[in-house]
């Protein structure tokens, strides 16, 4: 039988059940069949259920309640990853790279400019020394030796002094003369090199680079003194904001909250307003604080090892190290010697006071690790202290407010 005679059997089939009724035994043998098929389906889904569902139900509530006791338990680590693919130095868009050649140009003709201005000056001064020493052996050739035996100027010669140099003898003068004539030629010199030579006006450049990419940087910074956050963290609510004249990050908050969730309020603001580069990242910090302490403990070991070497040598050969000369001098420990005087107790000294070379050595084999730079936070009080509001600055706004007195009296006699 084909597909097409069986399926107008069927329908056949079920039009004649639907139009009359089954006959008495495939009723009852229908309905057997389905409470039957029902049960068996309920009585595999319980097994099932128990064994499978069940089970993995339970696995997936006791892996939320890890991850949700992790998340509670490492709520200093958040945002930490977001924030290490940011940029550690600032990005700058083409209107702030425009900016900053326009700047670079401004401060690289500001520099030469004042340098040559300096440097004309200093001529000016040093041909008014060369000037004045002229006039002092000129005078010298004329006066002879009446001069030399007061050892003064009378009032004809000083003509050309200034009131301050009048009481000076003819030989301080000249001395003081030359002096700075010295000066001035050194100073001369150093300006000239960034004039008159290429590495002093490569010097410029790179000094007016760092100058206009400061200059866009604080541009940036004074931004976000508008700028802030707000975080809920484990013991109360944080809103935070950036100082870029203090350098430190102001947070309110009505509780008192620990140093590691400042942290993460800190992210926040850093990945928010994308200046990455305010912050500190303190395990970066302490890793580089470990890679220079291992470092400077190997240079120790290194020197301690060459020390040894030149020792044992000297040993060897029977010769005395120059720094290993004895000292007819007896040198006394700190604490025979009173502060500040030379004089030697003769009382013996307190068992605490005399250094432990053990606990000494201990204490300089250990690993100490200081951070060269930390985030700083400051606590400018409660959120009630914190206006939403922006002050306005009531002189833009009235001109009154901006009068001087004189400007007052102007406006009196006007009338």
């Amino acid at each position: 039988m084909d597909k097409d005679t069986s399926y107008i059997l069927a329908v056949l089939l079920g039009l004649f059940i639907i139009n009359y009724e089954p006959p008495q035994k495939v009723a009852f043998f229908l309905s057997r069949f389905y409470y039957r098929l029902v049960y068996v389906v309920n009585h595999y889904n319980h097994v099932f259920y128990n064994k499978y569902l069940k089970q993995d139900k339970i696995k997936d509530q006791d892996q939320d309640q890890q991850g949700n006791e992790l998340v509670e338990s490492k709520y200093e680590d958040k945002y930490l990853g977001e924030i290490r693919k940011l940029e550690k130095e600032f990005v700058f868009t083409n209107d702030e790279e425009a900016l900053k050649l326009q700047k670079f140009n401004e401060f690289l003709r500001t520099s030469n400019e004042s340098y040559t201005v300096k440097i004309e000056e200093i001529k000016d001064k040093l041909n008014f020394i060369e000037i004045e020493l002229a006039k002092y052996e000129l005078d010298l050739e004329n006066t002879g030796s009446n001069l030399e035996e007061s050892g003064k100027l009378d009032e004809d010669q000083n003509q050309y002094l200034n009131d301050e140099y009048v009481a000076e003898t003819r030989e301080e003068r000249i001395q003081s003369l030359n002096v700075e004539n010295a000066q001035l030629l050194e100073e001369l010199n150093a300006l000239s090199y960034f004039i008159d030579t290429a590495e002093g006006q490569e010097e410029l450049k790179t000094r007016s680079e760092e100058q206009s990419r400061q200059f866009i940087i604080d541009q940036r910074l004074e931004k976000l003194k508008n700028c802030f956050v707000m975080e809920s963290t484990p013991l109360g609510n944080v809103l935070m904001i950036y100082d870029k004249e203090r350098d430190s990050f102001k947070y309110y908050s009505d509780n008192s909250i620990p140093y590691r969730y400042l942290e993460v309020v800190a992210r926040k603001y850093v990945k928010q307003f994308s200046c990455r580069p305010v912050f500190v990242d303190m395990e970066e910090e302490l890793k580089l604080a470990d890679e220079k302490w291992e470092q400077e403990k190997k240079e120790k070991e290194d020197k301690a090892e060459e020390e040894k070497k030149r020792k044992d040598e000297a040993i060897k050969n029977n010769t005395v190290l120059a720094d290993e000369k004895k000292n007819v001098f007896a040198k006394f420990k700190h604490y025979n010697k009173t502060s500040g005087t030379g004089h030697v107790n003769t009382v013996p000294p307190p068992k605490n006071s005399i250094p432990n070379k053990s606990f000494t050595e201990k204490r300089e084999n250990e690993k100490i690790l200081l951070k060269d730079k930390a985030n700083r936070y400051t606590y400018e009080g409660k959120f009630a202290n914190f206006s939403f509001l922006k002050k306005v600055d009531r002189k833009t706004v009235n001109k009154k407010f901006a009068m001087t007195f004189a400007d007052f009296k102007k406006l009196g006699t006007k009338m």
